[in-house]
């Protein structure tokens, strides 16, 4: 159904519809069309009497099938670190389920490139990880994430900040983030051929930028 949306202001008027707008101002028209944008809480109604700052979201999108969604925020705090929700829509966002739940700090989420699937890149949050990464796969029938098909400690005890991950073809997958084990040339992508099972790091910093820096 189309909607109207009118507004009138001196020398100004506005029309909207479903499928465009039209703008006179001094008697001349201009017409653009606009998309409607839907939003949604992506919280389960079962757990919608969360407290906790829930910063820091993640999604990723099935590029084969966008109704399927999989995505994540911080959750509550406990001794052992922060315990992150991860909830799955199969339906564009309209309904949500609970995923799964990590212990984790920073978090990313994608699909595979061929949609059979989606991985998340996390800092374990507890203080026995040393701030590694761990990098976790599902699917839409898995019912969670399972243990981890990789944890990249490459300096164990380790300081690794914001990672970043992203798919490609034939298997592969990037993770970027901030070697904070280095003095300076901090920033880093992995890059495995393997769906994330293992892979291969590379600086990519050509500069000396102040220690810690993003």
């Amino acid at each position: 159904a189309a909607f109207l949306v009118e507004a009138t202001v001196p020398a100004l008027s506005l029309a909207a519809t479903s499928v465009g707008t039209e703008l006179s101002v001094g008697g001349a028209v201009a017409s653009a069309v606009f998309s409607l944008t839907k939003i949604y809480d992506i919280i389960p109604f079962a757990d919608s009497g969360e407290t906790a700052q829930n910063a820091e979201p993640s999604l990723g999108v099935n590029p084969t099938d966008p109704s399927q969604i999989i995505a994540s925020a911080f959750g509550s705090v406990s001794a052992t670190g922060v315990n992150s929700p991860f909830f799955l829509s199969l339906d564009g966002g309209a309904t949500w389920s609970d995923y799964a739940t990590l212990s984790t700090l920073d978090k990313t989420l994608t699909w595979a490139a061929d949609g059979s699937g989606f991985l998340a890149a996390t800092i374990p949050g507890t203080a026995s990880s040393n701030y590694d990464i761990a990098t976790y796969s599902g699917t839409t029938s898995s019912g969670g994430f399972g243990s981890a098909i990789n944890k990249f400690t490459p300096q164990h005890p380790d300081s690794l900040d914001q990672p970043w991950i992203r798919t490609g073809p034939s298997n592969h997958v990037y993770v970027a983030y901030n070697n904070l084990n280095l003095s300076s040339t901090t920033a880093s992508v992995n890059v495995s051929t393997d769906g994330g099972s293992s892979y291969t790091p590379v600086v990519i910093e050509r500069g000396t930028p102040t220690f810690g820096q993003d």
